[in-house]
């Protein structure tokens, strides 16, 4: 499928999960080209390039609940093109909006602007999120899908007013607060 694919994995000492992920989605087909997220990335640096090795439209979100100084040394040493920043709310962090404090950390240990560091993840989310090769109506048939899910996100309308979607018909977004 051209739908971006997001990798929800937990590393320890005894398993690498992104160099196993890396090998099932070679040994399955996926196009090197896919656009993957890596949610809630807690790994290192050598481990995060090695992939971006072999999957380049990669983006790695840093969540706001693990944003501790090691994850943050990382994030500020990815390619600008390969970084976000997530809440995971109501999951993991209480308000969407605690992103701005990880952004701002970042951008001053990357001696950016925060500004610009901002926008760069914006645009980062709406390259992930544009389908790859899939038909106009894609999007709307996964938001349907989606709602007929018991555990919903916080509200995808967050989604739909930051991403253009270049479908026929606008999906309805009406998620449980």
């Amino acid at each position: 499928s051209g739908l971006p694919l997001i990798l929800h994995l937990r590393s320890n000492k005894n398993l690498d999960c992104l160099r196993t992920a890396s090998q099932i989605m070679k040994s399955a087909g996926l196009q090197f080209d896919h656009h993957l997220n890596v949610h809630c990335y807690t790994d290192s640096l050598p481990s995060a390039q090695a992939f971006l090795h072999d999957w380049p439209n990669t983006i790695f979100a840093f969540n706001v609940m693990y944003a501790k100084q090691e994850q943050l040394n990382v994030a500020s040493s990815l390619p600008l093109n390969n970084l976000s920043v997530e809440s995971d709310a109501p999951y993991l962090g209480k308000d969407p909006l605690q992103t701005d404090a990880v952004i701002q950390k970042i951008a001053s240990l990357r001696k950016e602007d925060y500004a610009t560091l901002k926008l760069a993840i914006r645009r980062n989310i709406k390259f992930f999120l544009q389908p790859c090769a899939t038909d106009p109506d894609t999007w709307a048939a996964v938001f349907e899908m989606a709602a007929q899910f018991k555990r919903k996100p916080t509200d995808l309308s967050v989604v739909a007013r930051n991403v253009q979607f270049h479908t026929k018909s606008k999906p309805a977004l009406k998620w449980s607060k």
